[in-house]
């Protein structure tokens, strides 16, 4: 869709002048801002809420018209091809995972495990393989259901390492892929018209979700009915008070508009977990995305279109995103939301009200 045509046939959408959470004014952020990366006709302000640390777009999307938002978003990511070196990277992510969380590793020659073994003691290195598979410990339970899995790479993944996946997808061809190639089980719609029963699953996941949903507070409660007592729900969003947003300001990628509805801090994504009737376990931001959220954002800044986010990154620019995420989580000790991305670890009390 031309940009042109695209201004003929604006979005229609609706004011939200207010917080989502407390429901106090918002203060304008940023105005004027566009779509960069899809092109996503409109221009968007961004508000925020002094009182409960968090951003919201406003005017927003009207439900009806989420497909013309979405048409050309890239959730059909096609799973990684074998590099050189497999099987030190393989023997490596086995260790790590061994170390980290549980999982046993695969028999392999001495070499290549004590190799392996070496590579996985690296912090870094480490906490990259941790943060692929959300951090889920092998001791948490069999059952785990992945919210907005597109088309399935994670659920193949974590099914992989022994557990029983399920997952829920919006998208119908990310789905289509998802049950065609990977063979997985997932269903098509949202979590509450999914239907699962109470009590059904050890695990819920959702990787950049609740930026993307009108009522973030009730995507939480559903999933709060679905884990079984002691279950734990482990999700990641983009992190607005991160280095990259405090960098880049409106040309931060993170912000995305119109896509991310609600952009959370530690603060207001704690007080809603809290609200959804659950157990804080694990709070704190990652770098896990610093590197590609970098690249994003400074050609942003230098007036690029991203359209589709296939713009490749030059060999400078790689080396700057890759300098920026090793920064970012070498400062996170010092400044524990300076990470690109939160990461929460939730559960749900044993005894569930």
């Amino acid at each position: 869709m031309s940009s042109t045509l695209a201004s003929v046939t604006p979005i229609p959408s609706r004011p939200r002048p207010a917080c989502p959470l407390c429901g106090a004014a918002g203060s304008l952020l940023y105005g004027a801002l566009d779509d960069p990366l899809y092109e996503v006709p409109g221009r968007w302000s961004l508000r925020g809420c002094a009182r409960c640390q968090l951003a919201w777009v406003d005017p927003q999307p009207l439900p009806e018209a989420l497909e013309r938002v979405y048409e050309t978003y890239y959730t059909h990511v096609d799973g990684r091809g074998r590099r050189p070196l497999a099987l030190l990277r393989d023997a490596a992510r086995e260790q790590a995972l061994a170390m980290a969380l549980g999982y046993p590793a695969a028999r392999r020659p001495a070499p290549w495990r004590q190799i392996g073994a070496l590579v996985a003691r690296v912090p870094l290195f480490r906490e990259s393989i941790v943060m692929q598979h959300l951090g889920i410990d092998a001791r948490w339970g069999r059952s785990l259901l992945d919210v907005g899995c597109g088309s399935g790479r994670f659920l193949a993944a974590m099914r992989e390492l022994g557990w029983q996946v399920r997952g829920v997808e919006v998208d119908s061809l990310a789905v289509q892929r998802a049950r065609d190639e990977l063979g997985l089980d997932v269903s098509l719609g949202t979590l509450e018209a999914a239907g699962f029963p109470d009590q059904s699953f050890d695990v819920v996941t959702h990787t950049h979700v609740m930026e993307h949903v009108y009522e973030p507070l009730a995507l939480l409660r559903e999933c709060t009915r679905v884990l079984k007592p002691g279950g734990r729900l482990v999700l990641i969003a983009v992190n607005v008070e991160g280095l990259g947003h405090w960098l880049f300001r409106r040309s931060w990628s993170g912000l995305e508009v119109p896509r991310h509805l609600t952009i959370f801090s530690a603060r207001a994504l704690g007080a809603c977990l809290e609200q959804a009737g659950l157990e804080l376990v694990i709070g704190r931001s990652t770098a896990r995305a610093g590197r590609n959220l970098y690249q994003q954002s400074r050609m942003i800044a230098a007036g690029r279109r991203l359209v589709g986010m296939h713009r490749q990154a030059g060999t400078w620019l790689r080396l700057e995103s890759y300098l920026f995420q090793l920064a970012e989580e070498l400062l996170r000790p010092l400044v524990p939301k300076a990470g690109e991305e939160l990461y929460f670890v939730a559960r749900k009390p044993a005894l569930a009200p």
